[in-house]
């Protein structure tokens, strides 16, 4: 499944995100941002920091329902939807 966002409401989604990041951790999946979707018609981002867990929902634009998962490092991912030209941006 691929997940479909509009790139503002993901751009600020990402952002409030960064307060649930690790800081300073050698686990390199407390740097990520974990993307769930579901049959529920919603998609999830969410952050930890194994004390705090942060999550934003979002429409799933995508129309399959398909339950599905991805995790993204947030640092390179914040940086690309930043640059982006467009309204929607596909993962």
């Amino acid at each position: 499944m691929k997940f479909v966002f509009i790139v503002s409401e993901l751009a600020l989604a990402l952002m409030g995100l960064q307060r649930g990041l690790a800081n300073r951790t050698k686990i390199a999946a407390l740097r990520h941002v974990q993307f769930v979707g579901g049959k529920d018609h919603l998609a999830t981002a969410s952050i930890t920091d194994l004390q705090t867990t942060v999550t934003y929902r979002f429409p799933d634009n995508s129309g399959s329902g398909e339950p599905s998962a991805l995790i993204l490092p947030h640092k390179e991912l914040l940086r690309l939807v930043k640059g982006l030209r467009g309204d929607k941006c596909y993962l």
